[in-house]
């Protein structure tokens, strides 16, 4: 019997030596934390020669480094390497600028740019630059754009319009559009007369003939909603009325191969879409034709 309580007691020992055993605590190792990375901002900045302008006055936009001293060092540009993207763009537009380019042929940065305004209104310009994901530059501009109130259309005026019909001028907006505008303005027979042209950049010159079929009624659809947020309504279209015969009653420019599709006046200026016809495979194309008023 000794002998079967010692074995008795041996085994509860055991168990509950075993049940100790099984609640003694675990000391879990913590892993430390990822040391996070301090993020870099760089004081790359937007500079403009002027803040205020007018319609189609060109204005220059210039990147530096608000704190370098070396501005203009012929190897100052390669600050700018460091960063993976740098985008300058107009709140409102449809594409933007990339300023920083990395390319299988090394690196390149546009420092300096110019840029046309084409409407009245508040621009707000933004420049934003990316490292490892992290947004690292941010600056912005506001541009004040005006209608200058002495002119008779757009940014003419006809007391100016003294040469031959060859000032062709193109206005740029670096592609933050589609299209951008052209006037060519002067005298064609002793007429004064001025032409707003919209060409799209990626089907300008042969690339024309391979245009959609539909590009010349977006053309249309470009130029009707710009002459009327300038100018108000049109006064006559060819849906309700013989524009033709109202044409030759105002204008003095030969239509040619033309055809009228709206007409708009102001006090100083008689205004028309044109249509051009389709010729040489390429698709028709709509411009804007104004003259002084002269009767």
């Amino acid at each position: 019997m000794k002998f079967f309580y010692s074995l008795l007691s041996v085994l509860i020992l055991t168990v509950a030596c075993s049940k100790n055993t099984l609640e003694l605590p675990v000391e879990v190792e913590e892993s430390p934390e990822p040391e996070q990375k301090e993020i870099e901002y760089f004081p790359f900045a937007l500079r403009v020669d002027n803040i205020e302008v007018d319609i189609f006055q060109a204005v220059t936009f210039k990147l530096i480094d608000s704190v370098a001293k070396d501005e203009g060092n012929f190897f100052s540009f390669l600050k700018y390497k460091v960063l993976d993207s740098l985008i300058w763009n107009v709140e409102g537009a449809t594409n933007k600028v990339h300023l920083v380019e990395h390319d299988e042929s090394g690196f390149g940065v546009k420092t300096e740019w110019g840029h046309n305004f084409y409407a009245p209104g508040e621009y707000k310009t933004y420049l934003k630059g990316y490292r490892e994901g992290n947004q690292v530059v941010n600056d912005s501009i506001l541009v004040l754009v005006n209608t200058p109130k002495d002119k008779d259309f757009l940014q003419f005026s006809w007391s100016e319009i003294v040469a031959p019909l060859t000032a062709h001028i193109g206005y740029v907006n670096n592609n933050t559009e589609e299209y951008h505008f052209s006037t060519v303005s002067g005298l064609r027979d002793g007429i004064k007369s001025i032409s707003l042209n919209l060409f799209y950049d990626k089907y300008n010159g042969e690339a024309y003939k391979s245009a959609p079929a539909d590009l010349p009624e977006q053309a249309r659809t470009v130029l009707v909603n710009y002459i009327t947020s300038m100018y108000g309504p049109e006064k006559y279209s060819s849906e309700s009325v013989d524009v033709l015969s109202i044409y030759k009653a105002l204008f003095l420019t030969p239509l040619l191969d033309k055809e009228v599709v709206k007409i708009w006046s102001t006090p100083t200026a008689n205004i028309a879409l044109v249509k051009g016809l389709i010729e040489y495979g390429r698709p028709a194309r709509y411009s804007v034709l104004a003259e002084p008023i002269y009767k």
